[in-house]
């Protein structure tokens, strides 16, 4: 899923230190005034679809562009876990859930930020 600021992304100088503007957190989001409500509306969260249809839609990115955002992630994701590979210790009938945060640029370049140990997996939480 596509997790997405409650404010417009900005460079402005004046919003630099803006945390609704840059940060996507929930923990930072559900302080926004207006995040019920734009929980609600779906615009907080995104699937794959809405994505796709936005930098299609929005960023006149082609179907090819957008698509190629996913194998470009999926090689990102080998290599955390292939690097990680000899610290990861299987356990029989047991898994861990990692989350990986990316973010992606203005040419749809994934870029790696962190890897959670222990994420959320409800791409929406209760907004009360």
């Amino acid at each position: 899923y596509c997790r997405l600021s409650c404010e417009e992304f900005t460079l402005d100088q004046d919003r630099l230190g803006d945390r609704f503007v840059h940060l996507t957190n929930v923990a930072v989001q559900r302080d926004h005034p207006a995040y019920k409500a734009l929980v609600k509306q779906g615009d907080v969260v995104w699937g794959r679809t809405k994505f796709e249809q936005h930098a299609q839609e929005e960023h006149g990115f082609s179907q090819d562009e957008v698509q190629a955002v996913w194998p470009r992630i999926k090689a990102i994701m080998g290599s955390v876990f292939g690097s990680a590979r000899a610290q990861l210790e299987p356990s029989r009938g047991q898994f861990e859930l990692f989350g990986l945060d990316l973010v992606l640029d203005q040419e749809l370049n994934p870029w790696l930020l962190e890897v959670s140990f222990n994420p959320n997996p409800n791409p929406n939480p209760n907004p009360n």
